[in-house]
């Protein structure tokens, strides 16, 4: 085998695995400070949640529920997903169910 067949063949999963390191960097980056995120890391089986903190050239931070800050390098995120809230959605389910039961507390007087 020649020389340049072998180093070719070292060097490309190498490339892949910056451009993994890339598009994961570029996702993050769109997503805004202070958003609810959730990423599966390479280190673990388990989802981590929490709120995307500053960037820097080589990770982040994960602000997490229990305001403890975390920091994450992009090379040990496998996938990242931005959460969203339920919370206006439940609000106002909360709001007719109180409306319904208001007007028929006041029809049953």
């Amino acid at each position: 085998m020649n020389a340049p067949a072998v180093i070719l063949a070292l060097l490309l999963p190498l490339s892949a695995l910056l451009a993994d390191v890339a598009s994961v960097k570029e996702e993050i980056e769109q997503i805004p400070a202070g958003a609810l995120i959730e990423l599966q890391a390479k280190f673990s089986r388990r989802a981590f949640r929490g709120k995307r903190g500053q960037l820097s050239d080589s990770g982040f931070t994960l602000v997490r529920r229990s305001g403890r800050e975390q920091r994450v390098t992009f090379a040990d995120v496998v996938s990242v997903k931005r959460v969203k809230s339920h919370r206006l959605r439940n609000h106002l389910i909360a709001l007719g169910i109180g409306a319904g039961a208001g007007v028929i507390a006041g029809r049953v007087q």
